[in-house]
């Protein structure tokens, strides 16, 4: 191609131009991602009960709960629903309220796409918090 020549876009990519510029808006230009099929973005809340979506699909969120009693389970709802299914959750004590120094006995019960039951076992602590780590899809 000699300089001055004009590159003619047929009008299948002219179409299909048009339709990427639908969705990633006109003056960006295109999108590596968009063209390859993932999502031109990483959607996330990184707040303190927050998640993140990659492109492959996969769902990291997490968060922590508000004070725990000894042997009392707490209903976690997470940030969003996964859509199709948890992988994990893990879950991790806080601060612990006492000075005796007890071992951590913290578990996560029920789980499912929208929530978690945490508990915290009996080991004669109170915890100011439990954090907590869920991985799906």
């Amino acid at each position: 191609m000699a300089v001055g020549d004009k590159i003619v876009i047929s009008n299948k990519n002219n179409i299909l131009l048009e339709k990427i510029k639908e969705v990633d808006g006109d003056g960006s230009g295109l999108d590596a991602d968009l063209l390859r099929g993932l999502p031109a973005d990483f959607t996330n809340d990184l707040s303190e009960n927050g998640y993140q979506i990659l492109p492959s699909g996969l769902i990291i969120q997490w968060g922590r709960t508000g004070h725990i009693n000894d042997s009392t389970t707490v209903e976690v709802t997470f940030p969003i629903t996964f859509p199709t299914a948890v992988f994990t959750c893990y879950t991790t004590a806080g601060v612990s309220s006492d000075s005796g120094g007890s071992v951590a006995n913290v578990r996560s019960d029920t789980l499912t796409t929208s929530k978690v039951s945490v508990r915290n076992g009996d080991g004669d602590t109170s915890y100011e918090y439990i954090t907590w780590l869920a991985i799906g899809h």
